[in-house]
């Protein structure tokens, strides 16, 4: 029979708990870059309704080249970035739970 000490006993907690404080910082940092996103698209059409550039809106520059993106990047476009740190944090503290009882 393994010996634990109070260092080993406590690795499974610690994991579930600072995986579960990096799950909280990814979403925060999710809603923070969208509130700049919808921030930013508000200045953006102000802008391109007042300034065309050759009968060109900015707007209608900014539809063509996400056009042209999702065409190149199909299937990694439907993947997002906060959802895949988010279920790496909550993976990695469930890992951390387990540990907690499989000693």
């Amino acid at each position: 029979m393994r010996a634990s000490g109070p260092v080993e006993r406590a690795v499974g907690p610690l994991l579930a708990v600072v995986n579960l404080y990096g799950l909280l910082i990814s979403l925060k940092h999710y809603e923070r870059s969208r509130l700049h996103v919808t921030v930013s698209a508000r200045y953006r059409a102000l802008i391109s309704e007042v300034t065309p550039v050759n009968e060109t809106k900015l707007n209608d520059a900014r539809k063509a080249g996400h056009e042209t993106h999702s065409k190149k990047f199909r299937w990694t476009r439907r993947i997002r970035a906060y959802v895949m740190w988010s279920g790496l944090h909550l993976v990695l503290a469930v890992m951390g739970i387990i540990v907690c009882f499989l000693r």
